[in-house]
């Protein structure tokens, strides 16, 4: 491993239903402490690899991005991925559809449909 490469020592929630339920399993990090960087991409661990000296840079856009939703629409998004990982489809789109119920009385949300609404 290059110092511009990084490593990966856990695995993203969001990835058991692509890798299947076993692999994540398997890479825990007991079992297989470190990673490349490169290979956690390829088994779909990681959204991308960039060099170690552009970490920082891409780590604060992406925070960047995330705070420009409501806390509350943020919070509800990982709730309904988390809560619904494991779930028959059914089920999943229900859990969802009730994270997207704790996001309608705010402010953000109810300006975000009215926006939507008026352009269709």
């Amino acid at each position: 491993m290059t110092s511009a490469q990084s490593t990966v020592r856990c695995t993203r929630h969001d990835s058991i239903a692509t890798l299947g339920i076993d692999r994540p399993h398997k890479l825990n990090a007991l079992d297989y402490p470190t990673i490349d960087a490169h290979r956690a991409a390829g088994l779909g661990l990681v959204n991308r690899v960039v060099p170690a000296g552009e970490l920082l840079d891409h780590a604060r856009e992406l925070a960047e991005r995330v705070i420009r939703h409501p806390a509350t629409a943020v919070t509800a998004c990982l709730n309904a991925v988390t809560r619904g990982i494991n779930l028959p489809i059914d089920e999943a789109l229900a859990v969802e559809a009730a994270q997207f119920a704790t996001t309608l009385p705010t402010q953000g949300v109810t300006d975000g449909l009215a926006r939507f609404l008026n352009r269709h």
